[in-house]
């Protein structure tokens, strides 16, 4: 992810906001899940447990709220993971 231009802009800003004395808490997402491919799901995945690694180790207050429950067209129930839910110590 580290090539991503968004991600690090993101970054920059979240370190910028943090120097300057704003307090920062991260909501990530709400993102439609089911409207993805089996393999757009899957990097997105991945890329949300790389966000939540990223705001754990910086120690930034965050939520990534689960997915709804949504039947899609393929009528298949796609199951969310659960909420990470993170408010740093200390």
């Amino acid at each position: 992810m580290d090539d991503s231009l968004q991600w690090q802009f993101f970054r920059r800003t979240v370190e910028l906001l943090r120097q300057r004395g704003n307090q920062v808490f991260v909501l990530v997402g709400p993102f439609n899940e089911h409207m993805l491919t089996e393999g757009g799901l899957r990097t997105y995945l991945k890329r949300k447990e790389e966000v939540a690694a990223w705001l754990l180790q910086e120690r930034i207050p965050h939520f990534i709220p689960p997915a709804l429950r949504v039947r899609s067209t393929r009528m298949r129930v796609i199951r969310p993971p659960p909420a990470i839910d993170c408010w740093p110590s200390g």
